[in-house]
């Protein structure tokens, strides 16, 4: 006995009747005819997500080497791994050297107190890491955050200095967050601004800070109380370290006005025509302040150029 197809059509059209009669907020149900496909709902592609970069490979060491990583969490970190033996406690300017060897190796290579250090020299240092491979011994981890005496206006826990011994496939990590650096490194002394007030000269601190090449040149800005007394402005520009300052202009502007400089008019404007200081040596400049009553006003100063140590930096 054959079924009847068209009979079942008719049945399952009725019931979508009855049950849309039953629902008053349905829509009319249209039921699928017998040999349809089955409906496919493809489930949405999973969120793409960039692949996990491949671990770095790590170099086996070799019989009697270890290995240090060192990474920085800070910009403008520097490191080195320098051997115990050519680290000398008496040397101020150790860290500002060995960045120097890699930024400025034509300035501080030949310098024979320096030039030993050319192998350790410091290099970048990051988040990803920086490895060195060595033999086994006795070293110094070294680091350093440059660029700090601009934003602190003074040289404190800018550095990472620990001794560490190395044996025979040792493998030592650091992990440098900036509460860390408690070490302070000093850089090469700069020329000090010094400012006629109260009937004496007064310090206010240094100036041309890091300029310690011609490449470096450039403009410090410095903000301060100065006395203005019968129409004149007095500061003073002093050279106290073996090094020699080559001063480009020396600028200084009140409530927005830019005083005449009476003295020195080679100093007036940023041309590369430098007035040059040695050690020992100071220079006096004298500003127009003519209109402004006697009294201290505030100024802003700006000293332009650089200086060259011309050691023995100690």
């Amino acid at each position: 006995m054959q079924f009847d197809t068209s009979i079942l059509q008719q049945i399952l059209v009725a019931t979508g009747l009855v049950l849309t009669a039953c629902s008053p907020t349905a829509a009319p149900v249209v039921p699928p005819a017998l040999d349809a496909p089955p409906i496919m709902v493809e489930a949405p592609p999973p969120p793409t997500m960039e692949p996990a970069p491949p671990p770095r490979p790590q170099k086996r060491l070799a019989q009697g080497e270890a290995s240090v990583t060192v990474r920085c969490r800070f910009s403008d970190g520097w490191v080195s791994l320098l051997p115990a033996a050519r680290f000398d406690p008496g040397e101020q300017f150790l860290m500002q050297a060995l960045i120097g060897l890699t930024e400025e190796p034509k300035f501080w290579g030949p310098m024979p107190e320096y030039a030993k250090l050319e192998p350790y020299k410091a290099q970048r240092c990051a988040a990803n890491g920086v490895r060195h491979d060595v033999p086994a011994g006795s070293y110094y981890v070294l680091v350093g955050w440059a660029g700090q005496f601009s934003v602190r206006g003074k040289y404190q826990d800018n550095g990472f200095k620990e001794k560490i011994e190395l044996g025979n496939g040792d493998e030592r990590d650091f992990d440098l967050s900036p509460k860390q650096l408690k070490h302070t490194w000093f850089c090469i002394s700069c020329p000090y601004l010094v400012i006629w007030r109260d009937g004496r000269w007064i310090d206010h601190g240094q100036v041309l800070v890091d300029r310690y090449s011609r490449r470096r040149s450039g403009t410090d800005v410095v903000r301060a109380e100065v006395q203005v007394q019968g129409g004149k402005l007095r500061l003073r520009i002093d050279e106290r370290e073996p090094e020699v300052t080559h001063l480009d202009a020396v600028q200084v502007s009140v409530a927005g006005k830019r005083l005449k400089l009476r003295s020195q008019a080679s100093l007036a404007k940023v041309d590369s025509k430098s007035r040059q200081l040695a050690m020992g040596q100071k220079l006096e400049l004298v500003f127009d302040a003519a209109g402004l009553a006697d009294g201290k006003v505030q100024a802003e100063i700006r000293v332009s150029g650089f200086y060259l140590p011309i050691g023995p930096l100690r």
